[in-house]
């Protein structure tokens, strides 16, 4: 052989690499899930970034009612804000509002006689104080906690060893045996 043949033939054969057994080892969690696991993960945080601020046809507030009202809970409503609520109690809160700010009340001193009045859940906002804090930190918790959790799976799954397969039939084994018998004649 040459010397042109011998470069070309190592060329055209890949080199057989020594490496460790136990980077041969397959995981239980293989990278293309730990990728999805970290792209939902990634879409979710920018869901609720993006999408939080958004409000479709939200008109723009002319006047200061229209801005407290939007802090408001309706009394008579599930769920929904003072401000976008056509019933007669919340036109009669909205009047309340008008009226207090005519007397030259503040949005804080308003907001704070309807929660006196009614409790805090006339508020849109719970407080961040007391039980409603904890119910502000559940998400931050959860988020932490999944945190934690991915990365005492993927620790766990990089320092299992490789579990060695047994090919060869146990010796007891008549089926095996017989098996084994006919192959040697060549049957």
């Amino acid at each position: 052989m040459s010397m042109l043949e011998t470069a070309f033939s190592r060329q055209a054969r890949p080199q057989q690499r020594r490496s460790n057994p136990m980077l041969q080892k397959k995981s239980p969690v293989s990278f293309a899930s730990l990728r999805l696991c970290v792209r939902v993960l990634f879409c979710l945080i920018a869901m609720f970034i993006v999408v939080s601020p958004l409000h479709a046809q939200t008109p723009q507030p002319a006047d200061q009612m229209y801005t407290i009202a939007k802090k408001l809970n309706c009394p008579t409503c599930a769920g929904r804000n003072l401000a976008d609520c056509p019933t007669d109690t919340c036109t009669q809160w909205k009047n309340e509002i008008i009226d207090q700010l005519k007397q030259g009340k503040t949005a804080e001193e308003i907001v704070g006689y309807f929660e006196g009045r009614f409790g805090s859940t006339v508020l849109q906002e719970p407080p961040k104080a007391g039980f409603t804090l904890f119910m502000w930190l559940i998400p931050v918790m959860a988020l932490i906690g999944f945190g934690v959790l991915v990365t005492l799976v993927i620790q766990r799954s990089s320092r299992t060893p490789a579990t060695p397969t047994n090919t060869a039939a146990p010796a007891n084994d008549p089926y095996a045996a017989e098996l084994e018998r006919q192959v040697k004649e060549g049957a």
